[in-house]
């Protein structure tokens, strides 16, 4: 008899696939990352400092090294603010990997896009997204 958790429905297989690609993108645009040219933007809290250092410890992994750039988000107020962006553009960094903050919502939108024209973005996050 086989047990209630062990075969997947047809649909819980389409997102096995795609956390799959999602996943091996991800893990590929860390792998690509120039430590010099790369940054990291993480929520001040618990799981956002903790989230930046397993990050920073993959990149350190595979080039050696801490990442050039690291900006926190206010505790209190996480999310993306305009300084940021001039942060990024004269730091020279081309890869950006954004941690526990909620890059989606309406506020961060504009930001995250204004960021994305100074270098690579990659969004890991929990917060499932809202609408």
């Amino acid at each position: 008899m086989a047990h209630k958790y062990a075969y997947l429905t047809e649909m819980n297989s389409i997102k096995y696939m795609i956390m799959k690609d999602l996943f091996e993108s991800a893990v590929n645009f860390i792998k690509k990352c120039n430590l010099s040219r790369t940054g990291i933007i993480y929520h001040s809290d618990a799981d956002g400092i903790s989230a930046a250092t397993i990050i920073a410890k993959t990149i350190k992994k595979y080039h050696k090294d801490f990442p050039k750039l690291r900006i926190p988000v206010n505790y209190s107020e996480p999310y993306l603010a305009e300084e940021m962006v001039s942060q990024v553009a004269s730091s020279n960094v081309d890869r950006l990997i954004i941690v526990d903050v909620a890059a989606e919502r309406k506020e961060n939108l504009s930001i995250l896009t204004k960021l994305g024209e100074h270098a690579g973005i990659l969004v890991i996050d929990h917060h499932p997204p809202r609408n």
